[in-house]
């Protein structure tokens, strides 16, 4: 016989809620104990392709914000890839693609439905971040690759930046309710 117990953490998860369909815990009745930390050992030995589902569904600020850093750098490296080929115009529907997908997913991470209107909520919330971030892949993608020679690497290094802007601006909106980090 096999054991695969990996760790033991007591926890109490009592609690007494209000009454109706979405009642809240009554402050003088939340007896709940370790609970944060019973989630948090749960996840470190959850699979990796479901983590993000567990910290959503558990709504764990630290892994949220682990998860949405991965995927902001991953669709950064992405769309600098995709920029750095050498037809002006050509990578900015594949990295607008890949932008909306990266706000989509922070969006869903954060509780909100992963859908078309989470990225418009954000836009018509974050029309500056949007706005400048729409600007410098356009230039980046037509203006640079102009230049003889490096045009194709600044406009793979002007694209990263832009999308990495636009996931820690989806960051801070999804998941940070607007506050930077301290």
């Amino acid at each position: 016989m096999r054991f695969h117990i990996k760790e033991v953490v007591p926890t109490v998860a009592y609690a007494e809620y209000e009454d109706g369909r979405n009642g809240l815990i009554l402050p003088d009745e939340d007896y709940r104990w370790n609970i944060t930390k019973l989630v948090e050992t749960m996840i470190k030995y959850t699979p990796r392709e479901t983590r993000s589902s567990f910290a959503r569904m558990a709504h764990l600020a630290e892994f949220q914000l682990t998860a949405a850093n991965t995927v902001v750098a991953a669709c950064s490296g992405l769309s600098g890839v995709v920029s750095a080929n050498p037809i002006p115009g050509a990578a900015i529907t594949v990295v607008v693609a890949i932008q909306t997908f990266m706000v989509m997913y922070i969006g869903w991470l954060s509780g909100r439905e992963f859908s078309e209107q989470t990225v418009k909520d954000f836009v018509v919330t974050g029309g500056v971040a949007a706005g400048a971030n729409a600007g410098m892949v356009g230039i980046a993608d037509i203006a640079l690759k102009f230049i003889p020679g490096f045009g194709s690497v600044l406009s793979a290094g002007a694209s990263t930046i832009a999308t990495k802007g636009l996931g820690d601006a989806a960051i801070l909106h999804f998941l940070n309710n607007g506050k930077a980090h301290s």
